[in-house]
């Protein structure tokens, strides 16, 4: 099933939830899945947010509640000049530090 389906099939099964009902943790965790692939693909919380009918604020939630799936995973560490920027895949960015220094406060952070 690709993005656009799955997301669909999603949206179908957020609406069918009666009011004031919590979503199942098995569903957050698949809203979570495809809202991290979108994501990776460039799209934006709100328009994810809009194409599944669900509020805003409880993507943001659900994100927090499973932060990066507890697994490692790949960041790009990006030279420049003389500074290092480090992206993270859940949004972390590190900035303005020498390469030493980045490195001195990932072994305070291990």
């Amino acid at each position: 099933m690709d993005l656009s389906n799955k997301g669909a099939a999603l949206k179908r099964e957020l609406s069918t939830r009666r009011k004031r009902t919590r979503f199942s943790p098995q569903l957050a965790a698949r809203v979570c899945a495809h809202v991290g692939a979108r994501r990776a693909g460039g799209a934006t919380w709100q328009s994810l947010a809009d194409k599944l009918g669900i509020a805003l604020g409880t993507l943001y939630r659900w994100q927090r509640e499973r932060p990066c799936s507890r697994t490692l995973r790949p960041v790009e560490v990006v030279a420049t000049k003389h500074e290092v920027v480090v992206q993270g895949p859940c949004g972390l960015r590190i900035e303005g530090l020498d390469l030493d220094a980045l490195a001195a406060l990932l072994r305070k952070l291990a």
